[in-house]
């Protein structure tokens, strides 16, 4: 209910002070009950009974404190972000120069006098 439709209830319930009916109507709105015990667990238990471990398998599904599932989400980002500074690290040093060995002569666009070492006899 929103305060505006209270506020109508409240101002049709004031002036009838004499028949009972109203007066119970008006304190049933006002006090109403707040719930003892929480009903989701037994209808977790029973959907997954039903479904036969399909849904809510896990005890993480059917638990209200995050806790565990922040640890868990912790531990994973702490996992990851070890992995990439153990793929990157090596990269951060100065790379060190290795010599490359010299190309080999083209006989196809070598000059003539240099065709390379002559062919094995064998």
């Amino acid at each position: 209910m929103s305060e505006k439709d209270s506020e109508d209830l409240d101002r049709l319930l004031e002036g009838s002070e004499a028949e009972p009916a109203l007066a119970l109507l008006k304190s049933a709105l006002r006090d109403a009950p707040l719930p003892e015990r929480s009903l989701l667990p037994k209808v977790q238990d029973r959907i997954r009974l039903r479904t036969r471990g399909r849904y809510f398998r896990t005890r993480y599904s059917r638990s209200l404190d995050p806790v565990p599932l922040l640890l868990i989400v912790c531990l994973l980002v702490l996992l990851l972000l070890t992995a990439v500074f153990l793929v990157f690290q090596p990269l951060s040093k100065e790379p060190v120069p290795h010599p490359l060995p010299s190309a080999p002569i083209d006989p196809l666009t070598a000059p003539a006098g240099t065709t390379g070492p002559p062919p094995s006899a064998g």
